[in-house]
């Protein structure tokens, strides 16, 4: 495509729409219009539409002006005090409890407490994680934030060890040929009885992106975190598996194996810990310059 110079608009629109598939968003929910009966217009759709979708009008109403260019990101139904958002297909939303604000539900030293005390797992349970417990984690991560709302990832859930042995073996295979020194870390590991890679867990969680999408490490970087803090609440453990990631990504047999058509972003371990921590450890401050 040519993009004539200043023409700023047109560049943007054009880098949405093939990589973001913005205004195409992979949910089938949408914002129909505003209850003008409901409507009070406080405009607060206005304020915090992205995309600015809402309208005052010259008498004083509020008109949704189109669908097409909805990132479905649902900040309309959140701020509107009436619900007099029309919408479809958005069984999900409900009210906050009464008289409680957004800094009400979780107090600040007790998120905290749980930032601190995760941990990258490398001890795990041979004992597979209940149904219960891996539908609240994908539950967590289906409210993870991304990019324009695209929300283009997929993920595998593979519990089948047969098929994470032959992903272990293939990686510490790969390692060897690439940097001698981890291979043979690896295996020093393996006669010792351990499983250098995936750290006997149970379940590995694998992201992925549809072909020609554009991925995203930040989308997916977000996604997983929030799948492992909640798999922390729950006492679940996770590890991001960096050397598994990198692959797969390169790996189409691999990908094959797992039913993977697309792009690798991504690969945690899950399962039930088979340490337990007793303290927080340190962290080095932060590097903060201000510009005031």
């Amino acid at each position: 495509m040519n993009i004539k110079k200043g023409n700023i608009n047109a560049a943007f629109t054009f880098i949405f729409q093939k990589h973001f598939n913005y205004g195409k968003t992979p949910v089938i929910m949408t914002i129909d219009g505003i209850d003008q009966g409901t409507c009070s217009k406080c405009y607060s759709c206005i304020q915090v539409c992205p995309a600015t979708l809402y309208k005052k009008m010259e008498d004083g109403s509020v008109k949704f002006l189109t669908n097409q260019y909805c990132i479905k990101c649902g900040h309309c139904v959140s701020a509107c005090p009436e619900d007099a958002i029309i919408r479809s297909d958005m069984d999900d939303v409900e009210d906050f409890p009464v008289g409680k604000n957004i800094d009400d539900f979780v107090e600040y030293g007790d998120l905290m407490n749980l930032f601190r005390a995760k941990r990258s797992l490398r001890r795990y349970k041979k004992k597979k994680v209940d149904d219960d417990s891996l539908n609240k984690i994908f539950k967590a991560i289906r409210y993870a934030p991304s990019g324009g709302n695209s929300r283009m990832w997929k993920f595998v859930l593979v519990s089948d060890q047969k098929k994470i042995e032959i992903l272990r073996e293939r990686i510490i295979e790969e390692v060897s040929k690439a940097i001698p020194q981890y291979g043979k870390s690896y295996r020093v590991k393996k006669k010792l009885g351990m499983d250098p890679i995936f750290f006997n867990a149970p379940h590995l969680l694998i992201l992925y992106y549809p072909p020609n999408s554009l991925s995203n490490g930040i989308n997916s970087g977000i996604a997983l975190t929030y799948g492992m803090l909640a798999a922390e609440s729950i006492g679940v453990g996770s590890c991001w598996i960096g050397v598994a990631h990198r692959l797969l990504a390169v790996n189409e047999d691999l990908r094959n194996m797992f039913n993977i058509d697309g792009v690798v972003d991504g690969v945690i371990t899950l399962g039930y810990p088979a340490i337990k921590y007793y303290r927080f450890p340190s962290r080095s401050p932060l590097k903060i310059s201000k510009i005031e």
